[in-house]
């Protein structure tokens, strides 16, 4: 292994991450089957317990950098500072309690090589996501949102391969004022200079659901952050000529995220009111205003959604409010 010229930066940021779990991530990653990898350990400021636990890999693993900040700065000055100090010409991003398959970097290196390919996407364990496969123009890739607007292919980072020159070259960054949907964020904006995407349905990344993670918790600027994303990705897939098809999922993927918004505090705040002025934000905001448009021709809105739609706009927040009551009691119904 060339440890000064690696072909692959492996980029794995932690924060009070169990030892056992951050272990399980870096062994999965020394068991790799490909010869040239560097890992970028980057503690977030973590107790300072942490160094002598990771000393045996340190010592004994060349390809093993560790960096540290002396507080916790985020996930995103995190990845931020791996990309800086990355020496491979591709970059894999891995969450410290997550772990891989032995062939990982192998199948995402040998996707990237294939000519004009700027991002290849593997499958995801624990997720009802299926990656398919198939090698795509980026226009084509955006052109099919029925396909390809998925988490597993536009919200997630840690399935993916993405090219260093491509970053540096257009100065692409994790934004480091928002706590949630930095990573689609990123994403978002490396697509817009893709030429080809490669996708591979073999499921080589494991994730590990933890009840602790930031979307987990509460943030009352989640509509901030999520609308911001949702902006970007919509004009993403918008910035291409759809089909009539392609046009009516774009609006029903619309609609499912701005729904997911209402959820998000409804589920976290069921009985309490004082976020009903994020609900009316959300209602008066450019994308309710897009999504209100033809909803009666198109195939993919039941009757229910359409109403729901509606309902929203003519009460507010208190229809938000009303009609997650009624959905809430009846899966509790249907689960009876």
């Amino acid at each position: 292994m060339n440890i000064a010229f690696p072909e692959v930066s492996v980029i794995i940021p932690f924060y009070k991450t169990p030892f056992s779990k951050l272990e399980k991530c870096l062994e999965s990653f020394l068991q790799q089957d490909f010869p040239s990898f560097e890992l970028l350990l980057i503690d977030d400021g973590n107790p300072v317990e942490y160094r002598p636990m990771l000393g045996k890999y340190l010592e004994s693993n060349a390809n093993i950098s560790y960096f540290q900040f002396s507080s916790n700065k985020g996930v995103s000055e995190a990845r931020n500072l791996g990309i800086n100090k990355a020496k491979g010409k591709y970059i894999v991003f891995c969450d410290s309690d997550d772990y891989v398959e032995q062939n990982h970097l192998t199948q995402l290196f040998q996707a990237i090589s294939l000519p004009s390919v700027d991002l290849a996407i593997c499958g995801i364990h624990e997720r009802d996501y299926p990656v398919v496969d198939s090698l795509v123009k980026k226009n084509k890739f955006i052109a099919f949102p029925s396909k390809y607007s998925g988490i597993q292919y536009i919200n997630f980072i840690h399935n993916k391969i993405f090219r260093k020159e491509l970053i540096i070259n257009n100065q692409l960054r994790f934004e480091t004022s928002i706590k949630l949907g930095e990573d689609a964020l990123f994403l978002a904006r490396y697509l817009e200079f893709c030429q080809k995407i490669k996708s591979i349905s073999n499921q080589s990344y494991h994730y590990v659901l933890d009840e602790n993670s930031a979307m987990s918790s509460y943030y009352e600027k989640y509509w901030d952050w999520e609308s911001l994303v949702i902006k970007k990705q919509f004009d993403l897939f918008s910035s291409v000529e759809l089909s009539e098809n392609e046009n009516n999922y774009l609006k029903y993927w619309l609609y499912r995220k701005i729904r997911r918004a209402f959820s998000y505090y409804f589920n976290r705040r069921p009985d309490d009111k004082s976020y009903f002025y994020i609900f009316n934000q959300i209602i008066s905001s450019e994308l309710f205003s897009t999504l209100e448009k033809g909803l009666f021709n198109n195939s993919y809105f039941s009757f229910l959604d359409i109403g729901l739609v509606y309902f929203w706009k003519i009460f507010k927040a208190e229809g938000v409010y009303l009609t997650s009551k009624f959905l809430k009691l009846k899966q509790l119904i249907k689960k009876s």
